[in-house]
């Protein structure tokens, strides 16, 4: 299930209409994963220049993650 739900993650920040936070992928996700592995993806995500991420980390300016748009999403490697 771990590729599925990678496609599912990529798939909901690529048709996100604004850069997506941690808790709202969550959410989004349906809580299918758990925070942890979460985290993992989008590290993983991000190492791969699939996903970017932007904002401080903080409570004002949490991390947000959009499809980095040059990306052809069918040729990712997940």
């Amino acid at each position: 299930a771990k590729n599925e739900n990678n496609r599912k993650l990529v798939k909901i920040i690529n048709n996100a209409s604004e850069p997506v936070t941690k808790l709202d992928l969550l959410e989004l996700m349906d809580d299918l994963i758990s925070e942890p592995t979460l985290r993992r993806y989008l590290r993983q995500l991000i190492k791969d220049e699939v996903v970017k991420e932007t904002g401080e980390g903080n409570q004002s300016d949490p991390y947000k993650y959009e499809i980095i748009k040059d990306n052809n999403l069918d040729d990712l490697p997940i």
